[in-house]
């Protein structure tokens, strides 16, 4: 059974990582895209609470990220058997809709 993601071009964008120029993939962009829909996020944009805070963000108070996962790498020997894979990973992500510009601080004046 094959599942269909379906992205309107002329409503939202593709969910990708504007600090990383990377489209998410598969499960995780299935997730984002449903996430979408329901939150009425258009943008697609989608990062790490850590780099929205490099890209000069700040995640809202409140707000609820999206898990996840990274893809599981394996690597076989000359047999094709698997020797090692690393374990599945997660990570979690905030639509750029969920954030806001870092207030400017200032600076200590006397």
């Amino acid at each position: 059974m094959s599942i269909e993601i379906v992205v309107d071009p002329r409503t939202m964008a593709w969910p990708h990582n504007p600090t990383t120029g990377r489209d998410f993939l598969k499960g995780n962009a299935s997730r984002l895209v449903e996430l979408m829909n329901e939150r009425q996020f258009t943008s697609g944009q989608f990062a790490t609470f850590v780099q929205w805070k490099n890209a000069g963000r700040i995640v809202r108070q409140g707000e609820h990220g999206t898990k996840c996962l990274l893809p599981t790498i394996t690597r076989t020997d000359d047999g094709g058997e698997v020797v090692s894979g690393k374990p599945r990973r997660g990570f979690t992500v905030f639509a750029i809709e969920q954030t806001e510009p870092m207030a400017t601080v200032p600076t200590n004046q006397k």
